[in-house]
């Protein structure tokens, strides 16, 4: 789950020159059991603004951190950003 929207949108375009987004395209082609989606930021899902704080301090201190999202919340207030298509296009290139 990200609420990055222009994150995702580079990793779905075919066009992407972002070597982070290539990277991820590269991994959810071998990983299909990957699934990202987006959810609006600041709205109050749990885990989100304490996801941003861990993120920053990662960027800066360089501390790897993991999180599991909760599953209940994220299953029903999640949008899905279907990847299936740019896959398609990833294939016959």
């Amino acid at each position: 789950m990200s609420d990055s929207e222009s994150s995702l949108h580079s990793i779905a375009s075919i066009d992407t020159k972002n070597p982070i987004a290539e990277q991820t395209q590269e991994i959810l082609l071998q990983s299909t059991n990957i699934k990202l989606g987006w959810l609006r930021a600041h709205i109050g899902y749990s885990g989100n603004e304490t996801a941003d704080v861990l993120a920053k301090k990662a960027t800066q201190e360089g501390i790897p951190t993991y999180i599991p999202a909760p599953y209940q919340e994220s299953a029903t207030k999640r949008v899905h950003h279907p990847l299936s298509k740019r896959r398609r296009q990833w294939r016959q290139r």
